[in-house]
């Protein structure tokens, strides 16, 4: 059976390792959340940016997750 996987690859410029492995498990949350709703995909996760430690990762990377989705399904 084919199903969605994703990947990631964190630098070390991101942060200090507490900061990548919350990000990484931000990013496996989010994943989990919306494997429903994939169809079979290969996603990698790079982050570019840094998150404001305050900010909502979580609605973030949702966010950024459902434009891709939008992207892919157009």
């Amino acid at each position: 059976m084919v199903h969605a996987r994703v990947g990631f690859a964190v630098s070390t410029k991101y942060g200090n390792s507490a900061q990548r492995h919350r990000l990484k498990r931000v990013f496996r949350e989010v994943f989990r959340t919306h494997k429903i709703k994939l169809e079979p995909l290969d996603i990698l996760m790079i982050p570019s940016r840094s998150f404001d430690s305050k900010a909502n990762i979580y609605q973030d990377v949702t966010d950024i997750l459902n434009q891709v989705l939008r992207r892919y399904q157009a």
